[in-house]
């Protein structure tokens, strides 16, 4: 019976657990004024996972479409991919991310009831930030890729 439940039961659980865990590497995006700082899980799919440093709750989004976009021809495709954000069950926000494939480069927010836009660029490394804000990210255990 133990053997039953090492061999069948054992694996699904260590999975479930597995999937659930959220990472510690994420595509760190900043304002131009660097007072915000947005963080998107580096899983990244149409299921994203967007949170503010050093708030770390979790955004609530629900992916709403993309859009393509040739820049130049003959090379790879940019692309926007739009989330809504939802704010005690109802729509707040929309995040336009912008990437190439895997490679990710800016992101927008624009909250609805003021209309005001937030652009936020790409961070490349935890040493692009000041040093007390990277002392933090490092203390929570994120990393900036």
């Amino acid at each position: 019976m133990l053997r039953l439940f090492i061999c069948l039961i054992l694996p699904f659980l260590l999975q479930s657990y597995t999937y659930g865990k959220q990472s510690n590497t994420y595509f760190c995006f900043q304002t131009a004024q660097a007072n915000n700082i947005l963080l998107l899980d580096s899983n990244y799919s149409t299921h994203a996972r967007l949170m503010y440093f050093p708030y770390m709750k979790p955004i609530q989004v629900r992916f709403m479409g993309n859009e393509s976009v040739e820049l130049t021809e003959g090379r790879p495709l940019e692309f926007h991919d739009f989330y809504h954000e939802i704010n005690k069950g109802k729509l707040s926000g929309k995040y336009e991310i912008i990437h190439q494939g895997a490679q990710f480069y800016s992101m927008r927010y624009t909250h609805f009831q003021t209309g005001k836009i937030t652009d936020f660029s790409r961070l490349y490394a935890s040493s692009d930030l000041p040093k007390n804000t990277t002392q933090q990210l490092l203390e929570k255990g994120i990393t900036c890729l």
